[in-house]
């Protein structure tokens, strides 16, 4: 089954879940884990055609990070970004 993604909401998503990490950085742990993700997926979604499942997985690891880092060490709004992100992706 192939989830319908509309890549211009993801690109949107990506650089909320950037500017939110510009007003509120996440630990340098935490944001180094962090960055080769959305690295990827702004890679992807520069291509004519993005890969789905890179966009995907790049999305579950931004999304287990989140889960995993302690519920202080992100600010609200980056985990509200990174949640959308995943909605976005077809992974909530």
């Amino acid at each position: 089954m192939s989830i319908s993604i509309n890549f211009a909401e993801v690109r949107n998503a990506v650089a909320a879940l950037e500017k939110a990490l510009s007003e509120h950085p996440a630990p340098p742990q935490v944001a180094a884990e962090m960055e080769p993700e959305i690295q990827t997926m702004k890679a992807q979604l520069s291509k004519s055609e993005p890969s789905r499942s890179i966009l995907r997985e790049a999305g579950k690891t931004l999304r287990n990070i989140a889960e995993g880092a302690a519920g202080s060490l992100l600010a609200p709004k980056v985990v509200i970004a990174i949640n959308s992100l995943a909605t976005m992706l077809g992974l909530q």
